[in-house]
Parts: C-alpha cells; sequence; structure tokens
C-alpha cells in the first residue's frame, strides 16, 4: 500500500510541475465556387462551419505541455499550420515536429474552429480529435478516428468514416453513407437514402426520405420511419424497424427482430432470437433456427419457419404456410373476398386454426398420438377416424392441409384467443 501512495504522489506531483504554453493562429483565404477545402490533422478538434461569405477564415488555437514552460514554448512555436491554395481549393495541414523533438512527459494539441463558404464542398481527415460540422450545403467527406464525429444541418452527399468514435448525423440534405469501427451510429432527419456500416456498436436510423440499408457486426440496429425500403443485417445484436414505407429485409444471427408497420413484403430471418411482424402491408417470409414466430395484422401470404418455439399467427389476410419441427402452431385467419389456402407442418406440439366464417375448405389433417376435432361441420370423405380426416367444409374450394406427428389438431370458429 505504501509503494502505490508514493506512485501516486510522485505522479501529481510530475503532473502539477507540468508548464503549458499557448499560441493562435488565424487567416483568411478566398475558396471559389466548385472548389474543395481539404484539412489533414491529428491531435485535436476540427470545427467547420459553412457560412455566406467568400473566404475560408481558419482559427487554431496550439497548446502544449512541458516540463518547463521553455519547453512547452518551443513546442508551441515548432508546430506549424501549412495553408496551400491551388486550382482545386484550399488546404490546410498541421505540421508537428519530428519525433526526436520532443522530450519525455510532453504533451501537444491543435483544435481548429473554421468557416467556409457554405457552398463549398469539404474533405477532412484527422486522427485523436473530434469532427464537426455544421451547414455545409457541398459534398463532405470525413476521415476519422478516436473521436466523435458529428454534422448537423449539412445538405450534400456526405461520406463519413470513423473509428473509436461515434458518428452523429442530423438533419441531412442529401444522401449519408456512414462506417465506423467500435463505435455508434446515429443518423435522423435525412432527405436522400442512409447507408450505415459499423461494427461492436449500435446503429439508430430514424426519419429518413429513402432506402435504408445497415451492416453491423456486433451490435442492435433500429430503424423509424424510413421513406423507402429497408435493408437491415448484423449479428450478435437485435433489430428493431417501425415505420417503413416499402419492404422490409432483415437477417440476424444472434438477436430478436421486430417489424412494425412495413408498407411492402417483409422477409427475416434469425437465430437464437424471436421474431415479431405485425401490420404488414405485403406477404412475410420468417425463418427462424431456436425462437418463436409471431405476426400480427399481416395483409398479404405468409411463409413461417421455425424449430425449437412456437409459431403464433394473429389477422393473417393471405395464405399461411407455416412448418415447424418441435413446437405449436396457433393461426387464426380473417375474412377475404378471395381463397387463402392453409398448410401446416409440426412435430411434437399442438395446432390450433381458427378460421372466419363462412368458410370453405378441402380439408386433409392428420396425426399421430393425438386427435383431430373442427367445430365446423364436415362432409367426410372415406374411412371416419379421429387421428384423420380428408373432407370439406362448406362447399370446399380452398385447400387445407394440416400435419401433425406429436399433438392434437384443432379447426376452431371466429378470431384467435
Amino acid at each position: 500500500m505504501r509503494t502505490i501512495l508514493l506512485l501516486l504522489v510522485s505522479g501529481a506531483a510530475a503532473m502539477a510541475a507540468q508548464q503549458e504554453a499557448s499560441r493562435d493562429f488565424q487567416k483568411s483565404v478566398p475558396l471559389g465556387p466548385g472548389q474543395r477545402l481539404s484539412i489533414d490533422h491529428s491531435f485535436g478538434e476540427v470545427t467547420v462551419r459553412g457560412a455566406g461569405q467568400k473566404d475560408v477564415v481558419i482559427r487554431a488555437a496550439l497548446r502544449a505541455a512541458g516540463s518547463s514552460r521553455e519547453d512547452a514554448e518551443k513546442v508551441v512555436n515548432a508546430i506549424e499550420i501549412v495553408v496551400d491554395q491551388n486550382t482545386a481549393g484550399v488546404s490546410v495541414r498541421t505540421k508537428y515536429p519530428e519525433q526526436g523533438f520532443f522530450r519525455r512527459n510532453m504533451s501537444y494539441s491543435v483544435s481548429y474552429d473554421i468557416t467556409m463558404p457554405e457552398t463549398g464542398s469539404l474533405e477532412v481527415k484527422n486522427s485523436f480529435g473530434g469532427v464537426n460540422m455544421a451547414d455545409i450545403r457541398n459534398a463532405v467527406t470525413v476521415k476519422n478516428g478516436h473521436g466523435r464525429l458529428r454534422s448537423t444541418g449539412c445538405k450534400g452527399t456526405q461520406r463519413l468514416e470513423n473509428s473509436f468514435g461515434s458518428i452523429e448525423v442530423q438533419g441531412a440534405g442529401g444522401d449519408v453513407t456512414a462506417g465506423n469501427n467500435n463505435g455508434s451510429i446515429k443518423i435522423a432527419d435525412v432527405s436522400g437514402s442512409v447507408e450505415a456500416r459499423s461494427s461492436f456498436g449500435s446503429v439508430t436510423v430514424e426519419r429518413t426520405g429513402q432506402n435504408v440499408t445497415v451492416t453491423n457486426s456486433n451490435g442492435a440496429i433500429t430503424v423509424t420511419d424510413a421513406g423507402g425500403e429497408a435493408r437491415l443485417n448484423t449479428s450478435f445484436g437485435a433489430i428493431a424497424a417501425t415505420g417503413i414505407a416499402k419492404g422490409v429485409t432483415a437477417t440476424g444471427s444472434n438477436g430478436s427482430i421486430k417489424i412494425t408497420r412495413a408498407g411492402g413484403p417483409v422477409n427475416v430471418r434469425t437465430n437464437f432470437g424471436t421474431i415479431e411482424l405485425n401490420e404488414i402491408n405485403g406477404g412475410v417470409e420468417a425463418h427462424n433456427s431456436n425462437g418463436t414466430i409471431r405476426i400480427t395484422g399481416v395483409k398479404g401470404a405468409a411463409r413461417l419457419t421455425t424449430t425449437f418455439g412456437s409459431v403464433v399467427v394473429n389477422d393473417l389476410n393471405g395464405p399461411l404456410d407455416a412448418t415447424n419441427s418441435n413446437g405449436s402452431v396457433q393461426a387464426a385467419l380473417v375474412g377475404g373476398t378471395s381463397c387463402h389456402p392453409v398448410t401446416i407442418r409440426t412435430n411434437f406440439g399442438p395446432v390450433k386454426l381458427w378460421l372466419p366464417e363462412p368458410a370453405n375448405y378441402n380439408v386433409s389433417a392428420s396425426t399421430n398420438f393425438g386427435k383431430v376435432s373442427s367445430e365446423f361441420p364436415l362432409t367426410v370423405s372415406g374411412q371416419l377416424s379421429s387421428e384423420s380426416v380428408n373432407g370439406k367444409i362448406g362447399n370446399g374450394g380452398c385447400e387445407l392441409k394440416i400435419s401433425n406427428s406429436n399433438g392434437g389438431v384443432q379447426i376452431l370458429k371466429g378470431p384467435g384467443r
């Protein structure tokens, strides 16, 4: 304990002994129409704002700390900010002294606060510091590392990359492409499309005008109010999508999938998680290996497959094809003007099927180690058996096929319970 205390006191004394030095930099350079501002930086924040002006105004705060004020001033005065102009536009580069120039226990940083013509394009490369952008009306490209990347009110196409820090986009007027390693992504209020890729961080996308595509390796995906299609893929994380104007394709390996209010067909697949599909205006396909499938309010055909989990269907207005290996199947259909054929297969679980009245089906239902029963009158053809039924409900016409290996089969009237 005494040794630890001595180390803490020694470290605190060393920090207290550090001396600081600083200086400011400012320069204005014109940026012509269609030209680009390029920034190459490290060890500090970069803030860029678009404004109604013709010049790029560069302000920088340079800081250094060392064991003596003389050392700190030597370092801060050796840092260069190089500003160049050419036909492509304006470039700003931070040039630090060679590594051998520094002594032990020294630190340094440069923070930029830049305003530029809002109609110019922007390119930023930074590391070990955050990047903040606002009100840029042309294309933006940013590659950052070890710091937060934030964009607000930018109107052009944006291509954003980060690592070990979050990406946040608010109020984008064009398409947004964002890639992050070891950090979260949050994007909201985009008039164009969104394409996001992440690992070891969640992805949230809210209110987009067009399509959303998200690929994640080890994190959750949440998408809300997309104006186009949604294509979502993750592993070791849940997927949730609400208010998607068109169809949804979602794939997860080890997490749940929940889709609510989609205006087109939905195709989902996962392992080791539940699938929930609600208020879908189109057909659905759901494949699960070790979890429950639950759908409600689907207008279209439903094709459902799972093992080691139940299948629950409510208010389906369309054909049903459900296959379960080791679980129950419960399904309730709503009335429609056309025939909705039903096929159900399962092992080791009961089957309950609710049909709307009037019902007209050709019935073929069988089970082992259970019995088949119906609340509807059946016109039976062939030999009568409690384990197998072939016949008609009403006038027949629609195909109804149920096969079960180890459980009962019930055909019931009315809505599901």
